[in-house]
């Protein structure tokens, strides 16, 4: 295995918070009534020239309203389609005219429908045409009803009688409030002159603020990036402050890494302190905080929250929220801002709340595969769109055509201008076989196997930078770790252990390496050779499962752990290979066990012959040769 540096492009944007979108039916008459389930959100994009991206809205979540009174919020989606969004206002047929319909379930009525809104399960139309790279704006009156709560409103965006749109998700999360009461309030008793007793003074009111609006709620950047923020409060109590700190809190959404994931930019005051001020704000004053945050240094999903405290107690109606979609590793040169006096609370540990998933390249041998799977049925994807189902035992036929891809199984013909997508309808651990097409991927020293069975998912693209054709395997990450085939015959466990830990943490510190693999099938990466591997070499089945979940952190952080065949007697660091800043936890130490041999590989990190004696001759355990290779380290489980 080989590692090699990445080019970082800085993009920023906001995203629609993530709608999984797979299956949808249209009725003769309409488009959006009926007949689904009204459990069933599934949708397809019938028209993939409609796509819009979400901006903003105009009032932050959570949306408050007092019961029985109406607030318009106005969401904001770029047109990032080819197609205009229409109007009803400028289109009185209605065809084809954009408004959201309520979903979870779908087609519901909605308890906030206001007088603007077309009927109780869709809301008003966007204001105006919309051409394409234009914003649209659509505003939604939402009369709150008498009982109040907390709700969820899920929406998605439809072009009338014709399709849903791409991104057209979104929801609010609303506060239902008591209606204000116009009661006096009690009067306060004064003694009478010369009396003995004390006016009883008015409980003074606790610390409250309202969010007025912050600059985003969801954002999507590189890791390391700086993320210039606003936040606006108003003081809604009765009482001034005499100061206030703003706090930041990060916590775990989907897949977010690391014990101690850090947010903080260099002027923040600690690592979970944004900034203190020593001021007065007085009731009902408007202020606003201007900083920058640093997204985590590990690609993943986030959530970061931000809250307001005085004198040291949190004020009641200050916290909130944005989402932070990380899409690339940050460089391998970049470290997060440390604080030597840090006296802020401790962030929560965060570790991985499901198993991830690593997409392999594959290289492929001319113009067309053939794939079977004999475990599970297939579902058949052009792109996010469902088209089809491929019965187990069935072959898919999939060409390159030069223009697109032309997909023949079960007795049909499917084309597509993009690429298609087959996921196992069942079991996610489902075994496919790539029957023709690969390349070779003959390894004699590991077993007499073609190495063609893979489990998982799988599509078949042509390579955006090479022009090569790829089998993708999109697979468990354990799925993939059983299929790693970097480990001899014969030796000792805890090597294969640790093997398989430092090929574990390569692999997830690897997303997003290549246009739409994560890494390659093979040594330019990791060698990987799919289900078959079990069958040779026995061992790493069962070190996997022993591992189960387990990377090497520095700091905190998982990062990138290469290895290699043997060194000369010492192994090199980072930088002396590699160039750049030099990583704390890639240095040169001693590989007794490799004095006097040539060096077989670039070096850096792990010699896996010197860890294979160590284990065998010294007894070492897979931990302590982990944190004697990579400096400074811990292994930890990053999920269950």
């Amino acid at each position: 295995m080989e590692s090699k540096n990445m080019m970082y492009h800085y993009t920023k944007s906001v995203l629609i918070k993530a709608f999984v979108i797979a299956f949808f039916s249209l009725t003769a008459s309409g488009i959006l009534v009926g007949t689904a389930q009204a459990a069933d959100p599934k949708l397809t994009i019938r028209d993939s020239g409609l796509s819009v991206q979400y901006v903003s809205q105009s009032i932050p979540d959570p949306i408050r309203i007092e019961a029985g009174k109406t607030q318009t919020v106005t969401v904001r989606f770029k047109n990032t389609g080819t197609q205009p969004l229409l109007s009803l206002n400028a289109h009185k047929d209605g065809y084809k005219h954009v408004s959201a319909y309520t979903m979870e379930p779908r087609d519901r009525n909605s308890a906030f429908k206001g007088s603007n809104w077309l009927s109780a399960k869709q809301t008003a139309s966007i204001v105006k045409d919309t051409k394409p790279g234009e914003i649209a704006e659509l505003a939604i009156q939402l009369t709150a009803p008498t009982t109040p709560g907390t709700y969820k409103e899920e929406f998605y965006l439809a072009a009338e009688n014709w399709s849903w749109i791409k991104g057209g998700y979104f929801y609010f999360d609303i506060t239902v409030v008591p209606a204000s009461s116009a009661a006096p309030l009690p009067a306060v008793s004064t003694p009478p002159p010369g009396s003995d007793a004390v006016a009883s003074p008015v409980a003074e009111s606790k610390p409250v603020a309202r969010i007025i609006t912050q600059k985003a709620k969801e954002v999507t950047v590189h890791g390391g990036d700086a993320v210039p923020f606003i936040l606006v409060y108003r003081n809604k109590g009765g009482q001034p402050w005499r100061n206030y700190t703003l706090h930041a809190a990060p916590s775990a959404s989907l897949a977010s890494v690391g014990s101690d994931i850090s947010f903080a930019d260099t002027n923040w005051q600690g690592s979970t302190t944004v900034k203190t001020q020593e001021k007065l704000v007085t009731p009902e004053e408007i202020f606003r905080e201007e900083f920058t945050f640093r997204a985590p240094s590990q690609k993943g999903d986030y959530v970061l929250s931000f809250f307001l405290a005085s004198d040291g107690s949190e004020i009641e109606g200050s916290q909130t929220h944005v989402n932070v979609h990380v899409t690339e590793n940050a460089p391998y040169n970049y470290a997060p801002p440390t604080f030597s006096t840090d006296t802020s609370v401790t962030p929560p540990s965060v570790r991985l709340s499901a198993e991830p998933r690593i997409r392999v390249g594959l290289a492929a041998e001319g113009s067309t595969v053939q794939i079977v799977s004999y475990d599970d049925d297939y579902r058949i994807y052009d792109i996010d769109n469902e088209v089809g189902l491929l019965p187990k035992s069935s072959i898919a036929i999939i060409t390159h055509t030069g223009d697109g891809y032309i997909l023949r199984a079960a007795g049909i013909t499917y084309t597509s201008a993009a690429y298609f997508r087959f996921v196992p309808v069942n079991n996610p651990h489902a075994v496919f076989t790539v029957m023709k097409g690969l390349k070779d991927r003959k390894v004699a020293w590991v077993g007499p196997s073609e190495f063609l069975r893979y489990r998982g998912a799988y599509e078949f693209r042509i390579g955006q930078v090479d022009n090569e054709l790829y089998v993708v395997n999109d697979v468990l990450l354990e799925d993939y770790v059983e299929g790693i085939a970097e480990t001899g015959k014969g030796i000792a466990s805890e090597a294969v252990k640790a093997n398989l830990v430092a090929a574990r943490t390569y692999a997830y510190t690897s997303r997003g390496k290549y246009p739409f693999f994560d890494v390659l099938g093979s040594t330019y990466d990791q060698l990987y050779l799919g289900d078959d591997v079990s069958k040779y070499l026995v061992d790493v089945k069962s070190a996997a499962k022993a591992t189960r979940g387990q990377m090497v952190t520095y700091q905190g952080t998982v990062v990138m752990t290469p290895y290699f065949g043997n060194s000369d007697g010492k192994t090199r660091s980072w930088s002396s290979v590699w160039g750049g800043s030099e990583k704390s936890w890639l240095v040169s130490i001693v590989a007794k066990y490799d004095a006097g041999r040539s060096r077989f590989g670039h070096g850096v990190g792990m010699s896996q012959r010197d860890a294979a004696l160590r284990a065998k001759n010294d007894g070492w355990t897979s931990d302590q040769l982990l944190t004697y290779y990579y400096s400074g380290t811990q292994v930890e489980t990053m999920y269950r």
